[in-house]
């Protein structure tokens, strides 16, 4: 019976994570255009967390996800490093995210932890793409957070995270392609 009811418990607390886990949306219509990344932003929610996350450490979210979004759509021939006539317009907004090591800024406020300290990470990341003229040609929303304590152990700070963000632009790539007219 407790084993039981210890499974009823685990599987009561993960729900909530894995419901947000893994792809949501798509394109609404096709097209067959180049694609500029104007804008990669942190999430309101996400951003309250500065004091404790740091400034930096959002910078280099925001490169990671940028860089991987880019090299993806580089590879489907589908990238434009500036908004050029005809070009799609994607803006990306990371809402969570959660390191896999403690950043600069948490080592410095929480005594306890250690650079080798580790825990689950992963990110989200919603986008929304628009056509030349300014109309929502498709939205987007993909979450990935590990789930097993024992793949952090060797892991850099953001590991989960870029994980995330490529499956993320994989996933983005694929769409792009497959629908395109």
């Amino acid at each position: 019976m407790r084993a039981f009811i210890a499974l009823l418990a685990a599987v009561t607390l993960a729900a909530p994570a894995l419901a947000q886990r893994g792809w949501h949306g798509g394109l609404d219509r096709s097209f067959s255009g180049p694609v500029a990344i104007t804008s990669i932003t942190i999430g309101e929610e996400l951003a309250e967390d500065d004091d404790d996350i740091g400034e930096r450490e959002f910078a280099r979210l925001i490169d990671d996800l940028r860089d991987e979004v880019a090299s993806q759509l580089a590879d489907i021939g589908r990238f434009s490093a500036e908004p050029v006539a005809g070009a799609a317009r994607l803006e990306l907004v990371i809402t969570d995210a959660k390191p896999n090591r403690p950043t600069q800024n948490q080592l410095g406020r929480r005594p306890g932890l250690s650079i080798r300290s580790f825990s689950i990470g992963g990110a989200e990341i919603e986008g929304v793409l628009y056509d030349a003229s300014g109309v929502e040609i498709g939205a987007f929303r993909y979450a990935y957070f590990s789930d097993d304590i024992r793949d952090a152990r060797a892991r850099s700070t953001w590991s989960d995270a870029r994980r995330s963000f490529d499956r993320f632009a994989r996933r983005l790539a694929r769409e792009l392609n497959t629908q395109a007219s």
